[in-house]
């Protein structure tokens, strides 16, 4: 699936349909789109009508901003019809974007520019999709059709989504504001990454196992301390970073990176110093880890405050105290040679005090 990286060079494949000169036309293409992509008769209502003036992402999500072309007079004449609309796309399990002369080499060593290469045809295979405006074409393609497109009055989908791995990590309250929701959290760090709505969107499979992998952290690990979580958003910005540059530049990710050895079809490797690489399941999904150096520390549990930890035991001190004034005054009532009588269970026990 394509995650923050590819999905940001996705965004940026489309940057070229913005232009305010020239009207955004959409066509459907292909004998049996994707289910969840926009109806023909959505598309034929949009399509030609709107000026693609943005496009943005967020997480996994892509969306163009669409303007009507006499926006400006409809905002003055203070006018019911709608000004603005947006159309969204997400990539689903195998969704590309691609022009004739823009791709995404995915970070692999063996990249091949397929705009380069003069064997590939145009648009690609798969696609459901073209959008073009002005000279520029985008096609959108999609294999095994989990992708999806939609038209929208508003941006609430974007605002769903919990803050972005990229953009909202790149200053220091960004980060230390994440690094708290994501300390001392009972579900494991995998799992918690991966769940777009809850402290981080963008983080995929490949992206969470290079993270883990970079911070020594064990994909099922919970309780992390708010040290550990820190190191674990810097890290996320900086993987980040670093692969949207690899792939604006068509450019292999990192060769030191687990993301060139994890691709074995779940058969045992090694990483680039020679350390086992072994997988599991984490979060519902395959993991490749480095065990000998992401170990799962069970005894790792909520670290409580100091604070509140003396005031605890300050309190667990006083109790015990009573209770030995309380037994030191009942041996002082109770003379020596009488009889104590006790009741347990409804059974008298008497008791010779000596």
């Amino acid at each position: 699936m394509p995650e923050l990286p590819e999905v940001e060079r996705f965004r940026q494949i489309l940057l070229p349909l913005v232009n305010k000169d020239h009207s955004l036309f959409i066509e459907l293409c292909g004998e049996s789109p994707p289910r969840k992509f926009a109806s023909s008769e959505d598309v034929d209502a949009n399509t030609g009508k709107w000026f693609c003036v943005d496009v943005i992402r967020k997480g996994k999500q892509l969306c163009m901003i669409l303007e009507a072309p006499d926006s400006g007079k409809r905002r003055r004449s203070q006018s019911s019809s709608p000004t603005k609309k947006y159309f969204y796309l997400h990539m689903g399990m195998t969704g590309k974007v691609e022009s004739a002369n823009m791709s995404c080499s995915w970070g692999h060593n063996n990249v091949v520019d397929d705009a380069a290469n003069p064997t590939e045809e145009w648009p690609p295979r798969f696609t459901y999709l073209i959008l073009s405006s002005g000279d520029e074409k985008v096609a959108f393609a999609d294999s095994r059709k989990f992708g999806s497109c939609k038209f929208s009055d508003s941006l609430e989908e974007l605002g769903e989504l919990a803050p972005d791995g990229l953009t909202d990590t790149t200053t220091p309250s960004q980060r230390e504001e994440m690094a708290t929701a994501i300390s001392n959290q009972r579900l494991g760090i995998k799992a918690l990454i991966l769940d777009q709505k809850r402290v981080v969107s963008g983080v995929g499979n490949w992206v969470a196992d290079e993270l883990l992998y970079q911070c020594t952290i064990h994909p099922d690990q919970s309780y992390l301390t708010y040290e550990q979580a820190l190191d674990v958003v810097k890290k996320l910005h900086s993987i980040l970073s670093i692969a949207v540059k690899c792939l604006s530049k068509d450019a292999p990710y990192p060769q030191e990176w687990l993301f060139g050895y994890r691709w074995t079809k779940k058969k045992a490797g090694k990483d680039h110093k020679g350390r086992n690489l072994t997988f599991l399941t984490s979060g519902g999904r395959t993991s490749a880890i480095v065990a000998s150096i992401q170990k799962l520390r069970k005894s790792q549990g909520i670290r409580v405050p100091a604070a509140k930890r003396i005031k605890t035991e300050t309190k667990d001190s006083r109790k015990a105290t009573k209770k030995k004034i309380v037994k030191k005054e009942e041996k002082k009532l109770t003379p020596k040679g009488s009889n104590v009588i006790v009741t347990v269970n409804n059974v008298v026990i008497v008791k010779v005090n000596n």
